[in-house]
């Protein structure tokens, strides 16, 4: 476990020195998080102002969910990219990772993940605690570990789930895969509070954890829902996060079989 965890701290201090090397890189990074959440703000708004009859929300609580979201996507996202194992495996190309003295897959999570976004991510919750000061919005701080707790649980589904329909690559046999069907459908839901859709499309809605960490999160925490509706879409994200954990190892253990260095 010491060696894990020197190696993410000496790994984490490489990304560090780079972020201080490249600051303009950092900087611009930022300003096109804060552009990309503004039109996100201003494009969402004029859908929550349509479906005011649908959703109980404030504009207060409408951009406390804008900046929520994007805080906890940017957080996730840190370690979002490290999903695309799969084309090493397929061009010959995992003898970098097999020939380390740790695991792949922590091998393959560091030289994959960005630290750019988890900056971000603190950008946002800084702006969100201002915000939450200087306005006038109110929630229940009972409620508030319930919510942060929910939303990670969802966070790492959302992962796992990525990582999942990412794997099914192998029987592909190329680097696309049902994971770029269901990245577009949860872009779409993305980009709308998902508690605003009804009948089929709420349902369908669950598959995308990212809507829980969200709208869900936010609807709980305003006093919108109750502890058992919580307990409820918290057992849904666990089940979800058991399948595509299982399904992953079993594919994977497929697809290293098959990698002909492998054995």
């Amino acid at each position: 476990m010491k060696r894990y965890i020197d190696v993410f701290l000496k790994d984490t201090v490489i990304k560090l020195k780079e972020i201080r090397e490249y600051k303009a890189n950092m900087f611009f990074s930022l300003l096109i998080s804060f552009t990309e959440a503004l039109v996100s703000l201003i494009f969402i708004g004029g859908v929550f102002y349509s479906v005011k009859d649908i959703i109980p929300w404030t504009s207060a609580i409408f951009i406390f969910y804008v900046l929520y979201f994007e805080g906890m996507m940017n957080l996730f996202e840190t370690f979002y990219v490290a999903t695309r194992l799969h084309k090493y495996i397929l061009a010959g190309d995992l003898n970098n990772y097999l020939i380390r003295p740790l695991g792949v897959g922590f091998q393959y999570m560091l030289a994959s993940s960005r630290i750019r976004p988890f900056f971000t991510s603190i950008a946002f919750f800084i702006c969100l605690i201002v915000y939450v000061i200087v306005s006038d919005i109110t929630f229940s701080l009972s409620r508030l570990f319930p919510t942060l707790l929910f939303s990670i649980i969802a966070g790492l589904t959302m992962i796992s789930v990525i990582r999942f329909t990412d794997s099914f690559s192998f029987f592909f046999k190329q680097p696309v895969s049902i994971r770029n069907i269901y990245s577009r459908m949860a872009h779409v839901y993305n980009r709308f509070p998902g508690v605003i859709f009804t009948g089929g499309l709420r349902k369908l809605a669950m598959m995308f954890p990212n809507v829980y960490f969200g709208a869900f999160a936010i609807h709980y925490l305003f006093g919108f829902s109750d502890l058992s509706t919580l307990y409820l879409q918290t057992g849904i994200l666990l089940i979800l996060l058991l399948i595509s954990f299982v399904g992953t190892l079993l594919i994977w253990k497929v697809g290293m079989r098959n990698y002909e260095a492998y054995n």
